[in-house]
């Protein structure tokens, strides 16, 4: 593995590790890491090459379990309260609305 498959696998880990830990994480130091984390792995994910990928097979089952996903969904949406929304952009009445359709 090169150096951009590495640091792209040392990301993802942060970042499930961040996401994993919310519930014991301050509100504060939760968005501070995401928005230290997700464009880094944006942008070491745009720089990776279909050759850096490699054909071997996974050594971790490719499925999350769904009672998992939705306690780490949980947690962030009872750290993150109300601040929990996000702009609906694909909202057909988006057009009409003199404010903005959270969801």
């Amino acid at each position: 593995m090169n150096n951009n498959s590495l640091a792209f696998i040392g990301l993802c880990n942060e970042y499930c590790q961040t996401l994993e830990s919310a519930r014991e994480t301050e509100c504060d130091d939760f968005i501070a890491a995401m928005l230290r984390l997700l464009p880094r792995i944006y942008i070491t994910a745009s720089d990776l090459k279909i050759d850096d990928l490699g054909l071997e097979e996974p050594y971790i089952d490719g499925r999350l379990d769904e009672d998992y996903y939705d306690s780490i969904r949980r947690s962030i949406e009872n750290l993150l309260g109300p601040d929990d929304t996000y702009l609906e952009v694909f909202e057909e009445d988006m057009k009409y609305s003199d404010t903005p359709i959270a969801a």
